[in-house]
């Protein structure tokens, strides 16, 4: 090698201008998405965000509807609730009270009587009720007063029907009356005629025989 570099005439190979350059790494090349599974991929992710937000509006307006109708039922509830509390202190009311003991038959006894559950004595003047002796604290339902009137109207229907046979059974009497004279006056001609019969044929033989 040293003997190669002592040749006459041979130049020794100097820095040049090559020599001065650098070698630099050369940078890799970036791989590039394809476009088209890009926006296939975008679409993909926007159609799931629209099916999703599909979906959740659909739930919403479920459980909105849900809400409304259960809403309402609590309403009509606090409105049954409200009527029947109506109804129960309208039930534990004296009036209504009274009302319904009138409806059973019962009546206010304006002679009270007491009993001594340790002597057994009677205490008081009982006596029976009929039901008149304090008609004003009676209290009468309307379907007592309908049976009422129901009955009276009944009575009413009866009594005419009764007048209306007894005019019937008086009608035939007449009538029977009417035929029996009828029949006697019908009797009695019968009769004259034939005693006139009698007495012409009678005067008819008296002229013969003159």
């Amino acid at each position: 090698m040293s003997a190669l570099l002592n040749v006459p005439g041979l130049r020794r190979p100097g820095p040049g201008p090559r020599s001065a350059r650098h070698l630099r790494p050369v940078p890799s090349a970036v791989p590039r998405l394809a476009r088209v599974p890009f926006l296939l991929v975008l679409a993909a992710v926007l159609g799931l965000g629209m099916v999703g937000l599909l979906v959740l509006n659909t739930t919403v307006q479920t459980n909105a509807v849900e809400v409304r109708a259960l809403e309402q039922q609590l309403t009509t509830l606090s409105y049954t609730e409200a009527e029947l509390k109506t109804r129960l202190d309208q039930a534990e009311s004296p009036a209504d009270l009274a009302t319904k003991a009138s409806d059973l038959g019962m009546r206010p006894n304006p002679y009270p009587a007491f009993i001594d559950l340790e002597t057994g004595e009677v205490l008081g003047d009982p006596r029976p009720v009929e039901g008149k002796e304090m008609t004003s604290l009676v209290t009468k339902s309307d379907a007592q007063v309908a049976r009422e009137q129901a009955a009276a109207e009944q009575r009413a229907a009866e009594e005419r029907a009764a007048e209306q046979r007894e005019r019937e059974r008086e009608a035939e009497r007449r009538r029977a009356e009417q035929e029996q004279r009828a029949e006697q006056e019908k009797q009695d001609k019968k009769e004259q005629d034939e005693k006139e019969q009698d007495k012409k044929e009678q005067k008819e033989q008296e002229e013969q025989g003159d």
